[in-house]
């Protein structure tokens, strides 16, 4: 149990630190710790229920082995499926095919690095309008 700085008990993987923010961490099913900060307890208790609801109800445990092609596959069948709209599944399959793919399609999807997606946005800043540059991030980041 962690303590705030006045001594009481604020519950497993939270406590507070010496300038004021209350800390969460947890180790996921993988091994790996995960820790977050907050200005408030709320936020902070929040985000730790929600992130171990999500890691003891997740069944991706292959995604340090999968590639991003594979993911990409997964992630508009299986995950997406008919949840979204046609226009917006060919979307993302036009910016992938025509973007993505040739540069990180074949990465392990735990290699791809932020620098990796810049890269690829500033490849194509100079032939392609804003709103596709755009429509590629939103591809890349699986936002909706």
């Amino acid at each position: 149990m962690g303590k705030d700085l006045k001594g009481r008990d604020l519950g497993v993987g939270i406590y507070q630190r010496q300038d004021g923010l209350y800390s969460a961490r947890y180790t996921n099913k993988l091994g790996k710790r995960k820790e977050k900060y907050f200005k408030k307890l709320q936020e902070c208790r929040q985000w730790i229920a929600d992130a171990r609801f999500i890691d003891s109800h997740s069944d991706l445990t292959a995604g340090e082995n999968m590639t991003v092609e594979a993911w990409f596959d997964y992630f508009i069948n299986d995950i997406k499926g008919d949840t979204i709209r046609p226009n917006t599944q060919r979307n993302y399959r036009k910016r992938f095919e025509r973007n993505i793919k040739e540069h990180i399609g074949r990465m392990l999807l735990s290699e791809v690095k932020p620098i990796h997606c810049q890269d690829i946005l500033n490849k194509m800043t100079p032939t392609y309008a804003e709103s596709t540059v755009y429509q590629c991030r939103i591809t890349m980041s699986f936002q909706h």
